[in-house]
């Protein structure tokens, strides 16, 4: 049973259906966590790590002058805003599918709880 669940969870993420088109369970599972990376400040958390490897990457910037960092890093921003964006999705929906298939007492409670409205409140 666990492993046809596992099998058809993989599935979904492989056709890139986890949402909008997965099962109730999954999608519950993905609104918790993306709360909860809300709560978190998940996105803008990424986004700094990868504004500070982008920069990291083009090198040294001791030699530029103050308006030509902050040109860089303006330049930067959408790019980064963009790439955080997508790999926060990227990783709750990763997370969604693991936590659909795992076992129910290794499952931290707040993941197998339904949604309601107090949760937007």
């Amino acid at each position: 049973m666990q492993s046809d669940k596992l099998s058809q969870s993989l599935e979904l993420r492989s056709r890139g259906l986890v949402e909008p088109h997965a099962e109730p369970a999954m999608r519950e599972i993905l609104e918790v966590l993306r709360r909860r990376s809300v709560e978190l400040h998940g996105r803008g958390r990424v986004a700094e790590s990868l504004l500070a490897l982008a920069l990291d990457i083009l090198g040294d910037d001791s030699d530029l002058h103050p308006s030509e960092r902050r040109w860089l890093v303006e330049a930067l921003a959408m790019p980064v805003s963009e790439a955080a964006h997508e790999a926060v999705d990227t990783l709750l929906r990763e997370m969604a599918v693991v936590l659909d298939v795992a076992p129910a007492l290794r499952v931290p409670a707040g993941f197998r709880a339904p949604v309601s409205r107090i949760d937007f409140e």
